[in-house]
């Protein structure tokens, strides 16, 4: 009985003996892959690649390199494509020029036309503001633009379109320099009066300014023919 307990055990040491030897055989005789630091360390070194990124973690690319020459020689080729496209636009601008000059003059070329508010007198002004009636003569010009100075009105006097200022107007085509008043709402009396007594005439210079430009205008001043001291009053807008 004990001679076969103790071939049991003799057995089982050895059959463990096997197996430890199987085990650490496969290491031994072949080359590990599962760990590449001890079997290639020269290949994993050529492996790693390091990937550049900026501060908020993306990815920064390398540039492609470029030899010196291939920049001279892109140089060359821009600034020779600059100089053929400013050439052929300074030669269309030559051709098209005459053209150009041609219609800006017809433009700017001002027919003989009727007055279209009392169709009568020929037309010496052109208000691009009264629409649809553009033209007017000199008497119609003043009645009109009394009250409207800041419209945009031009001369027709020299065959061309001129530009006027609210203190210009036209008498027998010659051009003559006249009084702008401000455009106010105006009392039609300052004292007790009759209404024929007073008059409105040209008080001090002032300057207005809007979107069009400047215009040099005079502030209006009610005068009383039978009581003169009142115009002051009226100026200075007190009752």
């Amino acid at each position: 009985m004990n001679d076969l307990v103790d071939q049991a055990e003799h057995q089982a040491h050895l059959q463990q003996l096997i197996n430890i030897h199987q085990e650490a055989e496969p290491s031994t005789s072949q080359p590990s892959t599962s760990n590449p630091s001890t079997s290639q360390p020269s290949n994993s070194k050529q492996d790693v690649r390091w990937i550049k990124r900026d501060s908020d973690g993306n990815i920064i690319y390398g540039r492609p390199r470029s030899s010196r020459k291939q920049a001279e020689s892109f140089l060359q080729e821009l600034k020779s494509s600059l100089f053929e496209d400013i050439h052929e636009d300074e030669m269309a601008l030559q051709k098209e020029r005459p053209r150009l000059v041609n219609t800006m003059v017809a433009r700017q070329h001002a027919a003989s036309r009727i007055c279209q508010h009392c169709e009568n007198g020929p037309a010496v002004i052109r208000c691009c503001d009264c629409r649809p009636h553009p033209f007017l003569c000199g008497q119609c010009d003043v009645r009109v633009h009394q009250c409207q100075v800041f419209h945009n009105r031009d001369s027709m006097t020299d065959a061309f379109f001129h530009p006027l200022p609210p203190t210009t107007c036209v008498v027998e085509r010659v051009l003559t320099q006249c009084e702008g008043l401000v455009p106010l709402e105006m009392p039609e009396t300052i004292c007790g009066c009759l209404r024929v007594s007073s008059s409105v005439i040209a008080g001090q210079s002032i300057v207005v300014v809007t979107m069009n430009g400047r215009y040099d205008l005079r502030w209006p001043q009610i005068i009383c023919k039978a009581s003169p001291g009142m115009s002051s009053q009226a100026f200075h807008g007190s009752s």
